[in-house]
């Protein structure tokens, strides 16, 4: 009965803090400004897009960095092309990606390329995750889902033609691109 008390205040400050630390995270994922940083760039990799087109990009990098935030450290997908454009320009900018990275994550977010990846089983689990995470955060049923997440959607926008297609049945449809990692079936748990 003497070390109840001690115990239960140990676990209720851990979670607390632990509480506090992934507000603190969420906060800063929300208040980063990733057009200011990467706008100019992203138009001159993906020219297709629109300035509106890249602002939805930006949104749902962030929701990305969301998921990743969720995911707990086990790896998540990145579904789509137009936001993977962004990505990339945001890994280049080193110090500013190390630096959100501790702030937002806890940790620096690596990229690991599908193809890398140790087997396909591996991707697609990682794809599964992605969109079961996207799901809950958009208020959507996994296993039933009426709607895509809109991190999942974006690629489906008019002018983005090398863009993952992803529909309600859980399949993926289209292309990858050249040299890209297609899932034929990602699920939605």
């Amino acid at each position: 009965m003497s070390l109840l008390l001690p115990t239960f205040t140990v676990i209720a400050a851990w979670l607390v803090w632990r509480s506090r630390q992934a507000r603190r995270r969420a906060a800063h994922i929300d208040a980063f400004d990733l057009a200011r940083l990467l706008d100019a760039r992203l138009a001159k990799r993906r020219s297709e897009l629109d300035a509106t087109q890249r602002s939805q990009a930006f949104e749902a990098l962030r929701d990305w960095f969301r998921v990743c935030d969720r995911a707990a450290r086990k790896r998540v997908a990145l579904p789509t092309q137009a936001v993977d454009g962004g990505w990339h320009e945001f890994i280049l900018q080193t110090r500013s990606h190390r630096r959100f990275g501790r702030q937002a994550l806890g940790r620096l977010l690596h990229h690991v390329p599908a193809a890398a990846m140790a087997s396909p089983t591996r991707a697609n689990e990682a794809l599964r995750r992605s969109r079961r995470l996207a799901c809950r955060r958009a208020g959507i049923d996994p296993r039933a889902p009426a709607a895509l997440p809109p991190l999942y959607a974006i690629d489906a926008e008019p002018g983005i033609d090398d863009g993952f297609r992803c529909r309600l049945d859980c399949a993926t449809a289209g292309s990858a691109g050249a040299g890209g990692y297609r899932a034929a079936r990602t699920g939605c748990s």
